[in-house]
């Protein structure tokens, strides 16, 4: 499993396109130009800030970055079920 640092599996992502993954493209996914930031807020603390491999080691995970940018296409129920599978990843590794 590659996991993003939010704890998205990278390999299980449904997205169409060709996003190779967070890591390998600095944090700037293909959803950024949607929610029209220049990185991900929760690659850039972790990552960039930090040096983590993810957010498994965080006090605070999951922050306030975890609900900034929601997806407009996900409800509520999805969102939620998202980011227990997420946290779920983390706490595995």
């Amino acid at each position: 499993m590659r996991l993003a640092c939010c704890g998205m599996d990278c390999d299980a992502c449904t997205y169409p396109g060709n996003c190779p993954g967070c890591r390998e493209v600095c944090g700037k996914p293909f959803w950024t130009a949607y929610a029209n930031i220049p990185v991900c807020k929760i690659f850039d603390c972790c990552a960039n800030e930090h040096a983590w491999a993810n957010c498994g080691k965080c006090p605070e995970v999951p922050c306030e970055r975890y609900f900034a940018n929601p997806d407009p296409y996900m409800s509520e129920e999805d969102a939620k079920k998202t980011l227990e599978k997420k946290m779920e990843n983390l706490r595995s590794v």
